[in-house]
């Protein structure tokens, strides 16, 4: 598609395409609970800055980013990882609510968890995250995360990005 482009990592070995018109923000950000490798965001978004689990993160108020982290407990399985991610949330997100998750989708080509929430982390947001485990101490996920008046606005294109997601190796 002419109007994507294309970002590369090659020591994950991932390939995801994006609206050309939409901001690449800062890639390889380290927090205490993963890597974020990219955040990209629509055109025109507000930036927005909180303090969320002792890191001031300073992002996008609608962004889609992508995540290096290590599971809970190692050799976990989707099932197991995406109880605890959610035990996690509702322990450090505040209001957070479930609306759907389940662990029957795919990322990539490989058997993924899909989670959708609202929350409040310094303002009120939806999020929707789905991730794969790609060894046995590590998830790939993509976030979604939008206020809940432009979630169903970038919906359509955020599931083109999560689509054009390939993995090698």
């Amino acid at each position: 598609n002419s109007g994507f482009t294309t970002y590369q990592d090659p020591i994950y070995g991932i390939d995801i395409s994006y609206p050309s018109d939409w901001v690449k923000g800062a890639t390889d950000q380290d927090y205490d609970y993963g890597t974020q490798i990219l955040a990209i965001a629509p055109p025109n978004t507000v930036r927005a800055s909180v303090v969320t689990n002792g890191t001031d993160y300073a992002g996008f108020a609608t962004e889609v980013g992508l995540w290096i982290s290590d599971l809970f407990e190692d050799g976990q399985s989707l099932d197991e990882y995406l109880s605890d991610l959610i035990d996690y949330h509702n322990e450090t997100r505040e209001d957070n609510k479930v609306f759907g998750s389940n662990t029957n989708t795919t990322l990539a080509g490989r058997p993924a968890y899909y989670l959708i929430e609202e929350n409040n982390e310094g303002w009120e947001t939806k999020n929707m995250m789905v991730g794969t485990i790609i060894d046995d101490d590590t998830i790939l996920e993509i976030e979604y995360a939008a206020m809940p008046q432009d979630y169903n606005r970038y919906l359509p294109i955020v599931n083109q990005i999560i689509s054009s997601l390939s993995l090698s190796g």
